[in-house]
């Protein structure tokens, strides 16, 4: 193979082909014939993990403060409220007003 041809076939995106779930896993299949394979968590799993990736990134920013770290701990404190928000909890009332 030449190499035009090989700087051309790396130079292409990369494009989902399909997604399936399997014993607990999620697996994505591309067109260049990569798979990868992502562990599901639950909800509780998942609010977890966030919470501890918070707890480092706090450290992180208090070591060394930087723009990326503050932002990517809110976007991983605003994903914690989301999952942890419970829209039966916070009708507000609407449900007996007259």
């Amino acid at each position: 193979m030449s190499t035009q041809a090989q700087t051309h076939r790396s130079s292409m995106r990369k494009l989902l082909v399909s997604i399936w779930r399997c014993g607990g896993k999620l697996y994505r299949s591309y067109t260049d014939g990569t798979v990868e394979k992502e562990y599901l968590m639950n909800r509780v799993e998942r609010i977890q993990w966030l919470k501890e990736r918070h707890k480092q990134l706090h450290k992180e920013c208090q070591a060394s403060p930087s723009k990326e770290l503050k932002k990517e701990k809110l976007l991983i404190k605003d994903e914690i409220e989301r999952l942890e928000f419970n829209p039966d909890e916070h009708q507000g009332g609407v449900e007996s007003f007259r």
